[in-house]
């Protein structure tokens, strides 16, 4: 019965917000009546200061009185009409009202039945009537500890945009007041650097600099990776315990998704196909949408997500992993983990993946894998894509210019764990000795072993690790992020483009991955399967300790 009355009360209600916008298109129509008669009293007035009025003229101003006569009379009848329509307005918000607190009541009842599920349903119908709705808000703070996947609940209670005051409450994790001042710097950065429609623009970001006391920020990127590079930056403001519907950055993150969103494909696709490793597009947009449904299951972006993750199972090689073309016989490591953490994602929210999409990744490292352990890009033990020196030529190892991170061994040992395997397992174990022989280092001046990508995947194996080894690491990795981010001016909380991938992203891709590096301690939970768990060695001060001054 409630339903049945809720429904006709809504219809009313639609019929009355169609007078509400009747109303206000009569309002306008007034503004255009009060000129007309004004125009015609100045036509009729400068006629009638001829010294001898035509037959015609008379004519004339005859009409016209006769035209002013009538626009007064609409006017009169506008009025009339304004009167009803308010009344009318009074009502519908009336009813709206009603229908607001009968779905929050079904939402209690929900909630008192633990049906969190369907509470949420409701209080998004509330949403959409009335987006500010008090009532529905803390209704929505309160269950969503029952709605968010465990392996994001850090989010809810740690992660913050804020530097913390006190102790860390991850002491044992390394978190510290200076991870958490410059994750809030960096998101700052993104934030003041996102463009009106919502995306982050690799090589146009300085039109959003404020020139007004310090100079634009330098270090574009290319264009192509717009889509990606706004992944990155929205996983990022999700890291930080943002949503669009929570956070002081959540109309940052409702901008974002929705331009994301604006660049789906009627086949799932988010971005475009023209591009050179598009498909890294699609990974990371995907991975952004999921975690944002996830944390919110706000409807809006159920199906672009199922659409999206049906794309990534479509594009997989049948029984491995995935690279450019979708199911083009040919399979790299680092699109394959990308598309991991898509699809992990997708799971947590709920969605549908099957086991065989994750046994072909797995099957696929462990073809990668060379005996010693390292993990290579597209063969056992590879070195992945070169980067050469300017104007060098393959022709000796010195012609690298960067230096050769094991990155693909830092991508499947967290793939690895997150999927289940044991840490105790000797592909894991090699991994991580190969990773701790390989810490990360910000070495100046030559700075050729910066690679922001490589300490992403890196830090989160390490993480989900543990032990001595995670704490050595941690260390590192403090070291080469919190010394080396922009403090002053415009660039302030953000990292120079430096290192292999720097080049290609800009400012907005090292300064999204490194936060999100930065963000590990609460952005996964550490998975269950035999985690390290060694005791740290006693904690010696450090410059990472503390928030680094910013002005």
């Amino acid at each position: 019965m409630i339903k049945l009355v809720t429904c006709l009360f809504a219809c009313a209600a639609v019929a009355a917000l169609f007078c509400v916008s009747a109303y206000a298109q009569q309002g306008s129509v007034q503004v255009d009546t009060d000129e007309t008669i004004e125009k015609i009293e100045e036509e009729v007035k400068k006629l009638r200061t001829k010294d001898t009025l035509t037959d015609e003229d008379k004519k004339l101003i005859e009409a016209l009185l006769k035209s002013k006569a009538r626009l007064e009379q609409m006017k009169a009848q506008i009025k009339e009409m304004e009167s009803e329509l308010r009344k009318l307005d009074r009502q519908a918000q009336t009813v709206l009202k009603q229908v607001n607190e009968w779905k929050l009541a079904e939402a209690r009842e929900a909630i008192a039945k633990k049906e969190f599920f369907k509470a949420v349903e409701l209080l998004y119908e509330v949403f959409e009537i009335d987006p500010a709705n008090a009532k529905a808000g803390e209704m929505f703070k309160k269950i969503l500890p029952s709605i968010c996947p465990p392996a994001y609940h850090k989010r809810l209670t740690i992660g913050s945009p804020r530097p913390l005051s006190g102790p860390s409450p991850l002491p044992r994790e390394g978190q510290s007041p200076g991870t958490d001042a410059a994750i809030a710097a960096a998101l700052r950065w993104l934030h003041f650097h996102q463009d009106k429609d919502g995306k982050w623009d690799q090589d146009g970001f300085q039109k959003n600099c404020d020139t007004r006391k310090s100079p634009a920020c330098k270090g574009q990127g290319t264009s192509q990776y717009d889509v990606g590079v706004s992944g990155l930056a929205i996983l990022a403001f999700l890291g930080g315990g943002n949503t669009h519907r929570n956070g002081l950055f959540k109309e940052t993150v409702k901008k974002g998704l929705e331009w994301l969103v604006s660049q789906q494909r009627v086949d799932g696709l988010i971005g475009k196909t023209g591009v050179e490793s598009w498909i890294y597009n699609h990974a990371i947009a995907t991975q952004a949408l999921c975690e944002a449904y996830a944390l919110t299951r706000d409807p809006k972006f159920k199906k672009p997500c199922e659409k999206a993750v049906e794309f990534i199972l479509k594009a997989q090689n049948k029984d491995l992993g995935w690279k450019y073309k979708p199911q083009g016989g040919r399979n790299d490591s680092s699109v394959t983990g990308w598309m991991v953490l898509a699809l992990l994602a997708a799971k947590n929210a709920g969605f549908k993946v099957p086991d065989s999409a994750f046994k072909g990744a797995l099957g696929w490292f462990d073809r990668m894998t060379s005996t010693a352990g390292k993990v290579g890009y597209m063969r056992p033990g590879d070195n992945g894509t070169l980067v050469l020196k300017p104007g060098a030529k393959i022709q000796s190892p010195d012609d690298h210019y960067w230096a050769k991170q094991p990155v693909m061994t830092g991508v499947s040992v967290f793939c690895r764990i997150l999927l289940g395997q044991k840490r105790d397992e000797k592909n894991i174990t090699k991994g991580v000795d190969i990773l701790m022989a390989n810490l990360p280092e910000w070495n100046k001046p030559k700075k050729n072993k910066v690679d922001s990508y490589y300490w992403f995947f890196g830090t989160y194996a390490m993480f989900q690790y543990g032990g001595v080894k995670w704490y050595e690491w941690n260390m590192a990795m403090k070291k080469a992020l919190l010394d080396t981010q922009r403090v002053g001016g415009c660039a302030d909380g953000s990292w120079d483009p430096v290192g292999k991938w720097g080049m290609v992203g800009g400012r907005v891709y090292a300064t999204a991955i490194n936060c999100l590096t930065l963000e590990v301690y609460y952005r996964y939970a550490i998975t269950k399967s035999e985690q390290k768990k060694a005791p740290a060695p006693e904690k010696k001060k450090d410059s990472n300790e503390t928030a680094p001054p910013r002005k």
